[in-house]
């Protein structure tokens, strides 16, 4: 579970949703842009630099470009994103996206998929593991590619998702922590689909002055569907935003996650995944 909060000026956020997914930034994800929206004939470019802390990773550099566009006879804009990534512990990546607005805002289409190679500490599992403070170096390799159909009914979207995710992992044989079996499966290529719902009360998608967005999501990981155990993944957002005065907002953000099931250690929560962003 975690929580961030920022104050921000004049920044406009894209709406959102895999461990390695979420080291790339999402273009589905909330992220800082500038743009003014209402006069888009012809759509607008934008890109901007996000620089951000893991501590996991370190810093990092992201770069994202999108290109915002409303489909003709659309009110609503539809994004295409596109980013690239590298932290101090020599990860990298990118992806691209595309957030679609469509009949009027009464059906969102969100398709996006990337690669990523991370880096990182890996400290065992659980609290007892984490204070002993030894760790080995897990290399990990990831391509993942994810569509959400979410049509709206009343005030909520729900709809399916279906992910594609293939990922590898690499330890020192030497150095493999004890809560690793040897013998258990690193490497693992499955469908996973699942379950979205969204609640959006706020008052503009790009640049929200107040409301929020709340989402509720479930993955079903399966041996059938080729994940190397069954389990199941659920996670919950809250983005709320306070207009203070002006031009200024308060923005807060709350996340969880819990996994139920035969959780590979590869696929458990991560504490300092959802990090806060401060912009003026």
């Amino acid at each position: 579970c975690s929580s961030d909060l920022a104050v921000e000026s004049r920044p406009l956020m894209t709406e959102p949703d895999e461990r390695m997914a979420e080291s790339v930034p999402d273009p589905t994800e909330p992220s800082p842009l500038d743009v003014t929206f209402k006069k888009l004939p012809q759509g607008e470019w934008i890109a901007a630099p996000i620089p951000n802390y893991n501590p996991s990773q370190g810093w990092g550099l992201a770069l994202m470009g999108q290109y915002v566009f409303p489909h003709e006879g659309e009110s609503k804009p539809s994004v295409f994103a596109g980013a690239i990534f590298g932290t101090e512990k020599k990860s990298y990546g990118g992806m691209m996206g595309y957030l679609g607005r469509l009949n009027q805002d009464r059906l969102r289409l969100n398709v996006f998929g990337g690669y990523a190679k991370i880096n990182s500490d890996f400290y065992g599992i659980g609290k007892d593991a984490g204070e002993k403070d030894l760790s080995v170096l897990l290399e990990q390799e990831a391509l993942f590619f994810t569509v959400q159909v979410l049509p709206k009914f009343g005030p909520v979207y729900v709809g399916p998702t279906l992910a594609y995710i293939k990922i590898e992992n690499r330890f020192d044989i030497n150095g493999i922590p004890s809560t690793v079996d040897p013998s258990s499966k690193l490497d693992n290529e499955s469908w996973v689909p699942g379950l979205k719902i969204q609640l959006d009360t706020r008052d503009n998608t790009f640049y929200p002055m107040h409301g929020y967005l709340f989402s509720l999501s479930s993955q079903f990981y399966d041996t059938d569907l080729g994940s190397s155990t069954d389990f199941q993944r659920y996670r919950t957002n809250l983005n709320w935003y306070f207009h203070m005065y002006e031009e200024n907002v308060l923005a807060a953000r709350a996340a969880f996650q819990a996994n139920v099931g035969d959780v590979p250690f590869y696929n458990t929560a991560v504490f300092g995944q959802e990090i806060g962003r401060a912009h003026v």
